[in-house]
């Protein structure tokens, strides 16, 4: 049970919500068109999602922030079941104190402007189809940006950056999620679960396809690392291949000690290809 990082994604998620909903206030007070609105409502999200992924509390647990993200991330094999559960417990427990906070301190003259939702001059299968692929890009973006060596440390920017753009391209059709937990707190708190089940379906098929293809592209290898902001210190509690879990678990053979606290000749660290000259 590794509570620190439950409440990190907690705390993380909630601020990134927060950050989106003050965008939405603040364009609630603006009369401005379209595409400058959902671009302002995107800089606000991502920025939220920057500001926590780059943090100390991203840098420990990851910063995921998204359900379908952690799902992705526990189908390639990298989280137990347990984390994956709390992970996602978290989230959505954090996504609705985000709301409940952002509609405490704005003067809102309309809670239900925070609702996501579809366009109904479009058919739900339009919805469904969008938000499906939206989940599936971005997973698979994140998967590339962290599995590489030159770009790992950029995969918050990448997300970030994407969040912008589908927000302006297709929040006046499907309302953009992106972000089940980020549907579900604004939802939970005006008991509004209209298309709830929309989202929900799109973030499950999108996750499961994304492993799916980048199981098959990789031929089966997995994501270098859980971590969004990939090559910083700290904790790792991921079944990874980036370099600090490998040093984290070469730490965990360490108590190989005899009593003095002395390393053993037979310790397995000094023995093999990285003998030293005279064994």
């Amino acid at each position: 049970m590794n509570w620190i990082e439950y409440a990190c994604e907690f705390i993380g998620t909630a601020i990134h919500v927060s950050f989106g909903l003050a965008g939405i206030f603040l364009v609630s007070q603006m009369n401005i068109g379209d595409i400058t609105k959902f671009f302002i409502i995107g800089c606000f999200f991502a920025t939220g999602l920057l500001v926590v992924i780059y943090s100390p509390i991203g840098k420990r647990s990851g910063g995921h922030l998204n359900p379908a993200v952690t799902t992705a991330f526990w189908l390639n094999g990298l989280m137990t079941g347990l984390d994956t559960l709390w992970y996602i417990i978290a989230q959505f427990a954090g996504a609705v104190f985000g709301a409940w906070v952002a509609f405490i301190i704005f003067p809102w003259q309309t809670f239900y402007t925070t609702l996501t939702l579809p366009a109904m001059e479009y058919p739900l299968l339009i919805s469904l189809f969008i938000e499906f692929t939206i989940i599936f890009v971005l997973i698979m973006t994140i998967f590339s940006f962290v599995s590489s060596d030159r770009s790992g440390r950029f995969t918050g920017i990448a997300a970030a950056c994407y969040v912008v753009l589908i927000t302006v391209l297709f929040a006046t059709i499907s309302g953009a999620s992106m972000n089940l937990a980020r549907t579900f707190g604004t939802a939970a708190i005006l008991m509004r679960f209209d298309y709830l089940l929309l989202y929900f379906t799109a973030s499950v098929l999108g996750a499961f396809a994304a492993y799916y293809l980048f199981s098959k592209a990789t031929k089966g290898a997995k994501p270098v690392c859980s971590k969004l902001c990939h090559k910083t210190e700290g904790p790792c509690l991921f079944k990874c291949t980036c370099e600090y879990s490998h040093i984290t678990k070469i730490q965990s053979t360490m108590p190989n000690m005899n009593n003095s606290g002395l390393k053993s000749c037979n310790d397995p660290l000094l023995t093999g290809e990285e003998s030293l000259p005279w064994n």
